[in-house]
This record gives C-alpha cells, structure tokens and sequence, in this order.
C-alpha cells in the first residue's frame, strides 16, 4: 500500500561476521568519506519490508536512485522525486499532484549525503549510540543499537571495504514509524509499510554505484518553480500542481 508521503523489507540470513573486532568509527567515517567526497555519487535503491516475526513474507517493497554532489542531493523513489541544495528542499507527489517546499536547514544538511540519512558521528556520541562493527569477508558488518524507546532499535550495515559503499543496510523498526511511513520519508518516498501493531525489519540493497558527471540543473529550484513577481508557481512540466510552501516567508 502507497500513500502520501523517502531509506524495505528483509535480508533473511543473518550476517556471519569473521575475524576480529575493528574501530567501528573508523568504518562510519570511512561510509562518510565515500559519500561526502566524490564529486558525484549515484546508486540504486531497492526497499523490502516485513513483519520482524515473519520475516520471509514480505509486506511491500520499491525502488529507486539516488544522486548527490556536495550538500545536493536528487532521489526518486517510488515515484515521489525528492531534491534538495543549498537553499531549499523539494518533494514532489504526482498522484497528488502536490510540490512540497520548505527551507533547507543546518538540521538536514549535516548528514544529506548517507543513504537512509544515518545518524553522523555526533549525533551518535550525543544520544548514546552503540557502535560494534567486524571484518565479513571483502565487507565490513557496522552495528548501530539505539537506545530504548527509540523509533529505530538496531540499524545493521554491510560496507565494502574497499571502497566504504553500503550495500545493505537492515533496520529493526518499531512499527508506529512503519505504519506513518518514517523510513520512506526519510529517502523521499511515499510509502506505507502494510504494517501494525508489530515491529518491521526493513532491508535497503544498494547497487549501480557511479560517479560518472551528472547534469546539475537537476539540483535547481526552477526544474520545479518559478517566480511570478512575488508568487510561486509550478514550472511547466508540473503544470496544474498545488504548491505547499511551509515556509512562505
């Protein structure tokens, strides 16, 4: 089930970790070097979600890809096309036929460059995170245990080692997130898991990685809006689309 209003499903085998125990900031710094520092990034995204007690039925899942360079970022996920760039944030719902805009933020700028929008380092260190991470083989396995009463419980990540890129990353959710679509939110999507009442795990496969140049207009306010003397209105593709401004002045 889709509804209104961006990061499943389930990796069913757990992950066997081998060798020994490693700096597991090491690891979340070397995720955000790969990221933050290519000149352009962009990756295929494929969501699964299940109910944590039965975890090889599958409630729903999507697809995507994502696009960042800097602090910039183009995902479309679902459907639902979310940008964001230094100034402003887009989210556009075409069976709606809505455009979503509100101010970009220090807040939503600190970590736009991590698939899923994991926490960053401080963040970690300020709420009392749990990081434990091990060698699996070419990759990495990266553990983040929340604390509780949090919407997330355990996010588990599987890095290649080589180049810091995630290629899975598991969440264990409670279900009031699922059920509001939190996760999808987060990536721009416009998702409903099909669950209630019970916990989720969700599971993000990332693949397609390439830092091959990209058009950079598709990081501009105009591919959505343009100014009309002191109004705001849809640019001609989205023609006859409602504009939310949630920051109208």
């Amino acid at each position: 089930m889709k509804a209104f209003l961006l990061f499943m499903g389930l990796w069913v085998a757990q992950l066997q970790a081998v060798g020994a125990d490693i700096d597991p900031y090491m690891i979340f710094t070397k995720i955000q070097q790969a990221y933050s520092g290519a000149g352009y990034i962009s990756f295929n995204m494929h969501y699964k979600y299940a109910a944590k007690a039965t975890p090889a039925i599958l409630t729903d899942s999507l697809e995507g890809r994502a696009v960042i360079h800097g602090n910039n970022y183009y995902v479309v996920l679902d459907n639902v096309e979310n940008m964001a760039n230094d100034r402003h944030v887009f989210q556009v719902f075409p069976k709606e036929s809505v455009i979503v805009l509100s101010n970009r933020t220090a807040a939503n700028q600190s970590n736009a460059a991590l698939p899923g929008m994991l926490p960053d380092t401080a963040m970690i260190r300020k709420n009392g995170l749990l990081l434990t991470a091990v060698e699996n083989g070419k990759n990495y396995q990266l553990t983040i245990t929340f604390p509780a009463r949090h919407t997330y419980k355990k996010i588990t990540l599987l890095v290649a080692a080589n180049s810091g890129y995630i290629q899975k990353a598991i969440y264990e959710v409670a279900s009031d997130a699922l059920a509001n679509g939190e996760i999808a939110k987060q990536e721009g999507g416009n998702q409903q898991s099909g669950l209630s009442g019970e916990d989720a795990l969700v599971t993000v496969l990332y693949s397609d990685y390439s830092t091959a140049a990209i058009d950079e207009s598709i990081f501009t306010d105009e591919r959505f809006v343009v100014q009309e003397n002191t109004e705001k209105k849809p640019a001609s593709k989205y023609a006859g689309y409602t504009i939310y401004n949630t920051n109208p002045k």
